[in-house]
């Protein structure tokens, strides 16, 4: 998936899910080298090695630019980047227009 890819406001949380996944798996994967490279929702990130710590910098670019909101800093935590399940609970609002800001 390319980074500049464009977010429809249609998109669901399954949507933001897949983008994740192809995020981590694609970019994240080939810029950083650190874990496993075939990953789904539930796997845990750190504890497996797929998202380290300069790789957490990247992935939170990514759900900003992606939801069009800052995710704030006390929410730069485990609980809720531990798995891609839970940063698409947190951070992803049904019904709320994603456009990245410009």
């Amino acid at each position: 998936m390319a980074e500049s890819m464009t977010i429809h406001a249609s998109w669901t949380r399954a949507d933001f899910v897949v983008a994740l996944v192809e995020f981590i798996q694609g970019p994240l994967f080939s810029r950083h080298g650190t874990g496993a490279a075939n990953i789904d929702a539930a796997t845990p990130l750190f504890e497996t090695g797929v998202i380290d710590s300069l790789g957490i910098i990247d992935l939170l670019a990514f759900v900003e630019q992606t939801t069009g909101r800052p995710v704030p800093l006390r929410k730069v935590d485990m609980r809720f980047f531990g798995t891609i399940d839970r940063i698409a609970r947190e951070f992803w609002r049904e019904g709320e227009d994603h456009d990245p800001p410009r």
